[in-house]
């Protein structure tokens, strides 16, 4: 508004990037003093220290605010992780900090909540075998008012789950989960109400459609998750009705966005908020692992990292005014302000399975980054399932390969983060006939879901489904025999289906007693080491098929 009608008097459509490049090349050597001439002084030198405090983006009294401190997807990462780049982020005591620091610049008129939008488990052998209570115990250290159920919260199963609901602190909520009579289980809240101070607060949450099929169906028998967007638009003008300043949305589904071109995001999360009929002050979306910050129609819509990498801040002015949004990368080194009784936590957690981490496993030659559709990490991962179960084939959910490989040696502890998930392996015995059948099933969307091993195949995803594979051979070049018998290895999550279908026609199966981190671990100590792997896709989605 202050430039508003300003003549322009230089304009370029040019990257500011490309600005800095341009100098950087024309003067050769950097010398800061060229840069920064200091022609003015801050006096008293009292003010200097309200002048930063006033720099920070923090609440004062002139404006009575609610801050809204947003984490999501933690996964139970205890510790920090080492990132692509060679940067440490994230992990609980850096967690800690960030929230601890963020609660304290919130001074004057201004009151703080914490908030999480789900999957506070699976992700770290500390918590992970001792069935999320580490989680538990490092989650009620960072003052979370509510948070909403995701998929990873049913990984140890719906008992277990109920005990560590009864040990937060806090509620998880899940507006539209129902049972098998059609009702909200007994065990779990729409909504909840909370008071800072004299500002009282509405939260409602809601997890993620997709939580049948991103869930062990034994996990979430008898539950249905159903389209949250009528439900959370009740329950906010329920919230009102009872005299909530505030209204805070959860829900375990989000979206992510075009690198190139921030503004274009697409997911679940954001056409749920598009779809309320009652807007929330804020709407928080979880699920995708990164970092959003966007407003739809006019209703701020935020999504942190995953892991503890970043927390959002949402400022809520409650006298009127915009909201502002920040989002804060965590890193690990930053850890001043820090609860120790989370490090204590880690620590405790941590001696109890050092020897079994620190197991040495085997010396990776090149580093194996999950890229693309088909990588070498899910063509080992396949290989050691098949050899493993001593099958013709094997198969491997995608998704469920959880961490990049690097270059390097490898314990037992990095295996684990690779597929943490603790399933067992299931051999089934299939007709080549209905063995084809089954690998058109796994061939939907526009790439396929999985990598195999002991097949190859080609895929045209333009045409109809179960019409898609185009040639099935297996590993030595032979098609398929169809009244032949195969032995075909998955893990326990690729078993399930809503309706079963996938694997029904199996003329038998068998759960071994064979798990996912072992059975890779025991593979990659058989091979020779350094330990190369082939990326040769197996699976090849035909060239302009997908058009």
């Amino acid at each position: 508004a202050m430039l508003a009608g300003a003549p322009v008097v230089y304009s370029r459509d040019v990257d500011i990037r490309q600005l800095l490049i341009d100098e950087v090349q024309r003067v050769g050597t950097l010398v800061p003093d060229a840069y920064a001439t200091r022609n003015w002084t801050l006096e008293p030198s009292a003010a200097v220290a309200l002048a930063y405090a006033a720099q920070t983006h923090t609440a004062t009294t002139a404006t009575r605010t609610l801050r809204v401190i947003v984490m999501s997807d933690f996964h139970a990462a205890l510790n920090a992780r080492l990132a692509a780049d060679g940067k440490v982020f994230g992990g609980a005591v850096a967690l800690s900090a960030a929230v601890n620091r963020a609660e304290r610049e919130c001074r004057g008129d201004c009151q703080s909540i914490v908030v999480d939008a789900g999957d506070l488990f699976t992700g770290s052998p500390a918590s992970d075998w001792d069935a999320g209570r580490p989680t538990v115990a490092v989650a009620n250290r960072l003052h979370i008012a509510a948070g909403a159920l995701g998929n990873h919260e049913f990984d140890f199963g719906q008992d277990t789950l109920r005990q560590r609901m009864a040990e937060l602190r806090y509620s998880l909520l899940g507006v539209n989960v129902r049972g098998a009579d059609g009702q909200m289980p007994m065990w779990l809240r729409a909504d909840t109400i909370v008071t800072r101070g004299d500002v009282r607060i509405g939260i409602v949450g809601a997890a993620g459609t997709h939580t049948r099929a991103s869930s062990r169906l034994q996990n979430v028998r008898g539950l249905e998750f159903v389209d949250p967007a009528p439900l959370i638009s009740a329950r906010v003008r329920a919230l009102r009705a009872a005299g909530v300043s505030v209204v805070v949305s959860l829900m375990h589904d989000g979206a992510r966005c075009e690198r190139e071109q921030p503004a274009m995001c697409r997911g679940n999360g954001l056409d749920v908020a598009a779809r309320l009929t009652e807007k929330p002050d804020v709407f928080v979306m979880g699920h995708a692992h990164e970092n959003v910050d966007v407003r739809v129609a006019g209703m701020p819509v935020v999504q942190p990292a995953s892991s503890g990498r970043a927390i959002v801040i949402v400022d809520v002015p409650l006298d009127g005014g915009p909201v502002r949004t920040s989002i804060r990368s965590i890193s690990a080194d930053s850890i001043a302000g820090a609860d120790p009784a989370v490090d204590s936590i880690v620590q405790a957690a941590m001696r109890k399975v050092r020897a079994r981490l620190d197991q040495p496993v085997a010396i990776i030659a090149e580093a194996m980054p999950r890229r693309g559709s088909q990588f070498a990490l899910g063509n080992l991962v396949a290989d050691a399932a098949r050899v493993a179960g001593k099958a013709d084939v094997a198969a491997w959910n995608t998704d469920g390969l959880r961490s990049d490989l690097a270059a390097g040696p490898l314990t037992f502890g990095g295996v684990h983060e690779i597929s943490p998930f603790g399933s067992s392996l299931v051999r089934l015995r299939f007709t080549g006939r209905e063995l084809t059948r089954v690998v058109e099933r796994w061939m939907v969307g526009r790439s396929p879901s999985v990598h195999v091993s002991g097949l190859v195949i080609d895929v045209d995803t333009s045409k109809a489904a179960g019409h898609r594979v185009t040639r099935l051979l297996t590993s030595n070049g032979r098609a398929l025999l169809p009244a032949r018998i195969y032995t075909l290895i998955i893990n326990e999550f690729m078993l399930d289906d809503d309706d079963g279908r996938t694997m029904r026609p199996a003329l038998s199966q068998r759960i071994l007693p064979i798990r996912d981190s072992e059975m890779l671990a025991t593979y990659l100590r058989t091979l020779p080491q350094p330990v190369h792997v082939s990326n040769d896709a197996r699976i090849r989605v035909l060239q302009g098929a997908s058009r």
